[in-house]
């Protein structure tokens, strides 16, 4: 994320717009945080077998129940959770690309929106599924 914040600085700059600067490395941050969850979200499993701490999977160990398992929290509502949260954080993101002025930014956003929700019902069908069976145990 930091490394994104010198060519920023540096188009902010030779158009005379050093006021620019820290509302796009404020948006800089809150994007590379949503982008970091939502890869943690998409790799839960991965994360966990190589024992990775991420925001998804503290939640994940906070969240649900103490008979448990981390796959049933994941099927039962995590996923779902994960899901509404990075949505949320789009919203928030949306505002504050809405402020910088940049069509573009928020085209951007938009289409990782639509890419976000597809990718969420490629993996849906499969963690009904697995719900399904982990009622069974």
């Amino acid at each position: 994320v930091c490394a994104a914040k010198i060519p920023v600085a540096a188009v902010c700059y030779r158009h005379n717009r050093a006021d620019a600067i820290a509302p796009w490395a404020d948006f800089i941050d809150q994007l590379g945080g949503w982008h970091q969850f939502r890869n943690d979200l998409f790799d839960w499993h991965k994360d966990a077998s190589q024992q990775t701490t991420t925001y998804f999977l503290c939640e994940a160990e906070r969240r649900r129940r103490d008979d448990e398992s981390l796959v049933g929290w994941v099927a039962r509502e995590g996923f779902a959770w994960g899901i509404d949260t990075a949505q949320a954080w789009l919203v928030d993101l949306k505002t504050t690309a809405q402020a910088l002025n940049s069509p573009d930014l928020l085209a951007y956003l938009t289409t990782r929106e639509s890419m976000l929700l597809a990718e969420r019902d490629k993996v849906v069908g499969g963690l009904q599924s697995l719900a399904k069976l982990a009622k069974l145990e």
